[in-house]
């Protein structure tokens, strides 16, 4: 589910902080730990932990980073914290 994957066909909310987007063979859950303007620039960031598996396997993997917003009104992205 990279910048180069279909759209996700199911998107759920799991919980109260918590989605699940599934597409094709694979899925992810993101988990929402907290909001804060974290960079600075002006627009909230959400800390997140995004976890990726396959649908029907037994692989998992995740990653802590930010979940923030360019432009206001742009789409978001996920960026690993890379520490």
């Amino acid at each position: 589910m990279g910048p180069d994957a279909e759209t996700a066909s199911n998107v759920e909310k799991v919980s109260r902080h918590v989605w699940r987007l599934a597409g094709g063979n694979t899925a992810a859950q993101i988990f929402e730990i907290a909001h804060a303007d974290f960079s600075g620039g002006g627009l909230g960031e959400i800390l997140t932990y995004v976890q990726m598996n396959a649908v029907g396997g037994t692989a998992v993997a995740g990653s802590v980073g930010l979940m923030e917003k360019k432009d206001p009104s742009g789409p978001c992205i996920f960026k690993p914290d890379e520490g």
